[in-house]
């Protein structure tokens, strides 16, 4: 299965399907020839959408926080003067 041709019909930007295209998908074709199964290349797959939710929850979640609170303790300020 070509998984260029998924990424190219998504409405992605075209830096994201170019690296995706460049990088990720040799990769995949890489992992799979040496294990000999997409087994492997399913599981890595798995384990990266893990780590990026993970990251979403506990990294960008506060630091989105943050920035709010931050933008609404400068609005405070700015409206008070």
């Amino acid at each position: 299965m070509d998984l260029s041709l998924y990424v190219n019909s998504r409405k992605t930007s075209s830096s994201a399907r170019s690296f995706f295209n460049s990088l990720v998908v040799p990769l995949a074709s890489v992992l799979q020839s040496y294990t000999g199964s997409w087994h492997a290349v399913f599981v890595v797959s798995a384990i990266t959408n893990v780590v990026v939710v993970f990251a979403a929850l506990f990294i960008l979640k506060p630091m989105r926080e943050a920035h709010h609170s931050e933008n609404a303790r400068i609005d405070a300020v700015v409206s008070s003067a």
